[in-house]
């Protein structure tokens, strides 16, 4: 049954004729159902439209309102809130690992919940970190106590001993210019040998960091093993010198040629070592 016709009239012209009107029989009806939609309207949230702008402004305004409902697929409110677990590690060091703050803030950058975040956390640590690590077969092989030893006596046959003394002595003298050397030297690593032998060794450990600290160390120091100018010969001084300036000077004629490994310049330059630092071997 529709409206009574004075309820009709009573009402705005243009929208009597409105289907809607059709749905009410009385107006107790027309209030109730105003009422309910008036109670529904602060319950509903209305879709924004294409306008970057009002995608932000509608994001500002109504996320927060439904993060209860929606948690499980909204970020939190701030990068700080992203929780993960890992066996065996306290919540003290989750929090304050350097790695996982990084990727806390990409994870609230990127709009990720807390549980897309945790998921890609525990399939990195599970799954991908181990395959990126070397298998049980290929574990690195570190070089040190005794087997340096060996080492040495196989490189240096016979001489082992004076060229670590040398050696020693070297890095004394070179880290008064240089403090930092011998940190450098004890705590850096380096591949040695094949790459497929998977071995390493301290980088002041290497035959060849062997060789060079002590030819550096005769170029450069004037009291190493008591060589003083001084206590050279002329020749072995003039050797000496024409030495470090193919290696140093860029003006030298022979110096691109010897930093491009020129085996005849390089040849020369070590018979001029030779004069000058009796004893010296090649690199």
């Amino acid at each position: 049954m529709a409206l009574p016709a004075e309820i009709i009239e009573s009402l705005p012209e243009d929208i009597r004729s409105s289907p809607t009107l059709e749905k009410f029989n009385d107006l107790p009806s027309i209030a109730k159902s105003y009422v309910e939609l008036e109670n529904y309207r602060g319950k509903s949230i209305g879709i924004p439209g294409n306008d970057p702008k009002e995608i932000e402004t509608w994001k500002a305004e109504h996320l927060p309102k439904v993060q209860h409902v929606f948690a499980d697929r909204l970020p939190p409110a701030k990068a700080e809130d992203y929780e993960f677990k890992f066996d065996g590690m306290a919540d003290e060091a989750i929090k304050s690992d350097k790695t996982l703050g990084i990727f806390r803030e990409q994870a609230h950058k990127l709009g990720l919940s807390k549980a897309q975040a945790a998921g890609l956390v525990e399939t990195f640590a599970k799954d991908i970190l181990p395959a990126l690590m070397p298998e049980k077969g290929q574990d690195i092989d570190f070089i040190q106590g005794e087997h340096v030893d060996a080492l040495m006596a196989d490189v240096f046959k016979g001489e082992s001993t004076q060229r670590i003394a040398e050696y020693k002595q070297s890095v004394d003298l070179l880290s008064r210019d240089i403090p930092e050397l011998k940190d450098l030297l004890n705590d850096g690593a380096v591949p040695y040998g094949q790459a497929s032998e998977h071995k390493a060794i301290a980088l002041g450990d290497h035959p060849a960091m062997v060789k060079l600290i002590g030819m550096v160390a005769k170029m450069t120091q004037p009291d190493f093993g008591g060589q003083a100018n001084g206590h050279m010969s002329q020749d072995a001084m003039t050797a000496a010198s024409e030495a470090k300036d193919i290696i140093r000077n860029k003006q030298n004629p022979k110096y691109e040629a010897y930093h491009r490994g020129d085996p005849d310049v390089a040849a020369y330059v070590d018979s001029l070592m030779k004069k000058g630092y009796p004893g010296t071997l090649e690199i």
